[in-house]
């Protein structure tokens, strides 16, 4: 079974990865684009290496190519919120008392 080409998946060069990594530094995009970088540059030839290298799981990096794939480099950047929807826990009578104090 042959492995994936992640030097042709991937379109960006490794010196533009490498600067947008650096414009990102403290951020969450830091370690996404990180893991394009060592995909491209070949210093990884998995996800399952690139996961343990940069700290996380393989599945996360499945994730995080499913939508670089689909979405391109934009897509994998876009700042999406933490979790899911929350739902209030307070109904709107106790929600109201508390107000009045």
């Amino acid at each position: 079974m042959r492995g994936i080409d992640w030097k042709r998946v991937i379109r960006e060069s490794v010196a533009r990865l490498h600067e947008l990594e650096l414009e990102r530094r403290g951020t969450r995009q830091e370690v996404r684009v990180k893991a394009l970088r060592l995909l491209k540059a070949g210093m990884v030839q998995t996800l399952r290496e690139c996961g343990q290298m940069i700290g996380y799981s393989e599945r996360t990096l499945k994730r995080w190519m499913q939508c670089y794939r689909a979405e391109g480099l934009e897509g994998l950047l876009v700042q999406r919120p933490w979790g899911g929807v929350r739902r209030r826990q307070l109904n709107d009578e106790a929600l109201a008392g508390m107000q009045q104090r």
